[in-house]
């Protein structure tokens, strides 16, 4: 059976400022037929199942669990959308955004106050934190403008080479290496 629903992916730690309650509620809200699949393990997986089952999403979020990195490189490249949707500050910048911006995924994430997660998605939309309504209807507008997703993710693609490859974060931090050292 070939699954051909266009699917939200989450990457990360199953922990409470990982806000996948939240994304569960926003789920509920969808009217896109889409599916969530959740990579990543951690003490909250029981809880989250149960809550899937008590909104009836069951059939509609996957639990991967670990992947390998080809494994996760193979959901990114086919992932409709990446969602982020933290909670807290202990979500400082979102490693995984980065992730998703080389993968040219659209993101949408939280508007998380004095975090860099809005920073690093700013070719993305971002929701206020804790807001399922507010979720649903970003990840509805993607779904349901598929050519606006395919822009977007064009511009993390952009924006990830432009700020955040390889090649000009070594460039940054020599440079400021010899400032370091040159005011010493």
């Amino acid at each position: 059976e070939v699954n051909t629903l266009p699917y939200i992916l989450f990457v990360g730690r199953l922990v409470p400022y990982k806000g996948l309650d939240v994304l569960l509620d926003a789920l509920s809200l969808i009217h896109g037929d889409v599916e969530l699949r959740i990579v990543g393990v951690g003490p909250l997986l029981t809880v989250l199942k149960t809550q899937a089952v008590r909104f009836g999403l069951e059939d509609r979020v996957k639990f991967i669990g670990r992947v390998n990195e080809v494994e996760l490189e193979e959901l990114m490249a086919s992932a409709a959308i990446f969602c982020l949707p933290s909670t807290s500050r202990l979500e400082a910048f979102g490693v995984v955004l980065l992730e998703a911006m080389r993968a040219g995924r659209a993101i949408v994430s939280t508007n998380i106050p004095g975090s860099g997660v809005p920073w690093v998605n700013s070719t993305g939309i971002n929701v206020p934190v804790r807001d399922a309504k507010a979720l649903a209807e970003a990840i509805d507008q993607l779904l349901l403008d598929p050519a606006k997703a395919e822009r977007l993710g064009k511009l993390a693609r952009t924006r990830f080479e432009s700020e955040f490859s390889r090649g000009i974060m070594s460039s940054r931090f020599l440079s400021l290496y010899r400032q370091l050292i040159e005011n010493v």
